[in-house]
């Protein structure tokens, strides 16, 4: 019994893996980018999406969905890419004094909200 149960896992688990992965190369194609263009605006890399377009590795409920608003063209992940890249430029900051970060982030348009 515990045989079968085993298998009928495995079984399912490689049929969500298909599924997945399917998605994913669904969803690169219809957000109209390749694979390496795509990777930076959802907060990975080109080799990353590339395991999850193979079904190597399952990508999180929320890059699916990132990946979907791509897809349909709603231009949200472009804007999580860019909130991304001024998140990691704020990171750099975290060495200045206070007043200077302040004026620095202000100068990159970065707003900070608390």
């Amino acid at each position: 019994m515990e045989r079968v149960i085993g298998r009928a896992r495995e079984e399912t688990e490689t049929e969500e893996r298909k599924a997945v992965s399917e998605e994913v190369d669904r969803l690169v194609r219809e957000s109209g980018l390749t694979r390496a263009e795509l990777a930076p605006h959802i907060g990975t890399s080109a080799s990353r999406l590339s395991t999850y377009a193979t079904g190597k590795v399952m990508p999180s409920a929320a890059l699916m969905i990132l990946m979907r608003r791509v897809g349909a063209g709603t231009g949200f992940a472009f804007l999580a890419g860019a909130w991304r890249d001024q998140v990691r430029i704020a990171d750099d900051f975290d060495e200045l004094p206070p007043n200077q970060r302040d004026s620095e982030m202000n100068a990159c348009g970065v707003g900070v909200v608390w």
